[in-house]
């Protein structure tokens, strides 16, 4: 059962990879949002997040040029999802109207395509194991 209030697909649906990079000024709650919009994005179509990251403010290899801004560090976040391949351009376009977005680059995982079924199963065996760990200690 899904927290989408019904049955999962039996479909399959690949395992992406979203690198992200946001303007270094950004306050962190409003890089919080553009995370959350991007997470949403995937929900709304069906998607499911498998992990987020951030990396924090880095320095960059080379400088990111906008008409009138130069870029020589940037906010790195990563987030992995499933997600149907014709979803995706709905996720290209939020990212790409955000003004605080500089660059990204979503990657498919090659070979990897887990079943939402399947990946239900290995959560509720990895916490399984947990509990037994827990118990016996």
């Amino acid at each position: 059962y899904c927290h989408l209030g019904g049955y999962l697909p039996l479909t399959t649906m690949p395992l992406y990879e979203m690198l992200c990079l946001a303007k270094p000024a950004l306050a962190r709650p409003n890089l919080v949002r553009m995370m959350q919009r991007a997470g949403e994005v995937v929900f709304s179509n069906g998607g499911v997040i498998t992990d987020i990251f951030s990396y924090g403010e880095q320095h960059l290899a080379y400088d990111i040029r906008k008409p009138f801004e130069k870029y020589a560090k940037a906010h790195i976040w990563q987030m992995n999802f499933m997600m149907q391949p014709a979803s995706l351009k709905a996720l290209d376009e939020e990212l790409r109207l955000n003004q605080d977005v500089l660059r990204w680059v979503v990657l498919k995982r090659p070979a990897i395509n887990y079943s939402l079924e399947q990946l239900l199963k290995e959560a509720e065996a990895a916490q399984d194991s947990k509990e037994q760990t827990t118990a016996a200690s």
